[in-house]
């Protein structure tokens, strides 16, 4: 470990990088009809005088719904502040409203042609709630609520607590409120983090921190809730109709048209036509209720979540010599042929390697980090791995997600004849091919 984290440190962002890299606005008071907000001083302290002359604030309402026709209805742009202003009050707030709001500074060269590609910074965004009419809420209940801090093993706090309850109302905790981010904690982000397709790593960071607040903070939930088996679908929006899945003859749309305006998401399966081969599939719902049935048309935070009919993988039985060859060598990842039969390959071929040690330990490198975990292997080939730990650089255009992603999924190996080859398969027939190095 000492060792893993000395090699990050070669690499790290300094300490004003991070400031200004992974830090939203501050959200300081908010009433029912505006709010306050600023930049913290480890901000202002990694930005020159020039700059913040060019610091403007942009802000939106959250979960408002805008349909995709031009010009832009005036109410679904995004509303901008002054130049130069590093405290701001916004008003004329919809009272009982979630708004997103995050800072830009403007470095626009003025060009010829437009838009100046790279001419303006954009900080993470936070999202807030305004209060109820004649209800005050307090910037510790804010700061709490908005989560302004990634969160990591060791990290301490009132955030940490408030992370630790909604994860154990939601069923991922089981362990006791702390305010201390340990090992329990850290498996429970990644057991979210697996539920809602996020790179499992257990770091509690920006695309974590958002996906919570939305779907798990009680102030957010105004859909209804539940679980069924796939009976039926229609893919009738393909030709501009509506698009629904039917579980347990409540029938719920998915899409309508061609339009494809802001609506929730169907995940757990590859693509919408991949719905033929799991009806009687378990799926989970979260869904607005209409006269006749449910839809998540509307609200990017709904979702049918379908868990695929797991296919039956050939019985092998692999000898404890293979297992032994597995660990002698380190393999490098070659290419996923996914359940539906699409292929996804490294875009940077040798760069993703997967090592297994004798005690049980796992070690790799991506395009981008290195990572370990666990893994254990049972017999008749079983594989499984424990939570994955990373470094956490941050790297553009990273396949990072989609390999961790897949390992932790796979539950099978195998090996060739010469054992230069080895293979890892999951229950719904998602297969990793890798080649020793």
């Amino acid at each position: 470990m000492a060792l893993l984290m000395s090699d990050f440190s070669l690499h790290a962002l300094t300490e004003k990088q991070t400031a200004r890299f992974f830090n939203g606005p501050t959200v300081v008071t908010i009433g029912s009809s505006d709010a306050t907000l600023n930049l913290s001083q480890a901000v202002l302290a990694s930005m020159t005088e020039e700059e913040k002359k060019g610091v403007y604030f942009e802000y939106f309402e959250t979960n408002q719904v805008c349909i995709m026709i031009y010009p832009t209805p005036e109410y679904c742009l995004p509303k901008k502040t002054e130049l130069g202003s590093t405290t701001v009050v916004i008003k004329n707030l919809k009272a009982d409203t979630s708004y997103t709001a995050k800072y830009k500074r403007d470095s626009t060269i003025r060009c010829v042609t437009t838009p100046c590609p790279g001419n303006e910074f954009e900080s993470l965004s936070v999202e807030f709630v305004t209060k109820k009419k004649d209800e005050s809420i307090s910037s510790a209940t804010t700061t709490a609520y908005a989560f302004l801090r990634n969160l990591w093993i060791g990290s301490k706090g009132g955030d940490v607590s408030l992370l630790q309850e909604i994860l154990r109302d939601a069923g991922y905790f089981k362990g006791d409120v702390t305010g201390y981010f340990g090992g329990i904690t850290m498996s429970a982000v990644r057991a979210f983090q697996k539920e809602y397709n996020l790179p499992q790593t257990g770091y509690f960071g920006p695309l974590t921190r958002e996906s919570v607040v939305k779907k798990h903070h009680p102030k957010n939930k105004n859909g209804d809730t539940f679980e069924g088996t796939v009976t039926a679908y229609s893919t009738a929006c393909f030709a501009d109709g509506e698009c629904s899945i039917t579980v347990d003859d409540k029938k719920v749309v998915t899409t309508i048209g061609w339009s494809q305006a802001v609506v929730g998401k169907v995940v757990g399966i590859p693509d919408f036509g991949s719905i033929e081969n799991n009806i009687g599939a378990h799926a989970k719902v979260y869904a607005k209720k209409t006269d006749d049935g449910y839809t998540l048309y509307g609200n990017a935070d709904y979702y049918i979540k379908i868990i695929p009919k797991k296919a039956k993988l050939q019985a092998v039985s692999v000898p404890v010599a293979d297992a032994k060859n597995v660990q002698s060598s380190t393999w490098v990842w070659e290419k996923t042929v996914m359940a539906d039969g699409s292929i996804i390959k490294p875009n940077k071929l040798g760069s993703f390697t997967l090592a297994f040690d004798a005690d049980g330990n796992l070690s790799g490198k991506t395009d981008c980090n290195g990572f370990f975990g666990s893994y254990t292997f049972g017999s008749d080939g079983l594989i499984t791995f424990g939570p994955f730990g990373s470094t956490l650089m941050f790297c553009d255009g990273s396949q990072e997600g989609i390999f961790t992603g897949s390992v932790s999924k796979m539950n099978r190996f195998l090996l060739d004849g010469k054992g230069n080859s080895l293979y890892l398969l999951s229950g719904n027939g998602e297969k990793m091919y890798f080649i020793k190095k």
